[in-house]
């Protein structure tokens, strides 16, 4: 049972970030856009964002960075 538990938690965990990347692209194709690079552009915000918050120590500026990217 711990098992199962387990599973589910990191199923939400781990797939809520491209469960929100695939709504935004949803938005985006109705608008009659087509980005097929959805994983690289969370890689790179993702990046942008740990590498600024890591080198300033300010997690508003990773944040920051992390959209900008």
């Amino acid at each position: 049972m711990t098992i199962l538990l387990g599973l589910i938690a990191a199923m939400l965990s781990l797939g809520t970030p491209l469960v929100i990347a695939a709504a935004g692209e949803a938005v985006s194709e109705r608008a009659g856009v087509l980005n097929i690079g959805l994983e690289g552009t969370l890689l790179a915000a993702a990046f942008a964002g740990f590498a600024t918050a890591s080198y300033t120590g300010s997690p508003w500026l990773g944040v920051l960075a992390g959209i900008g990217a």
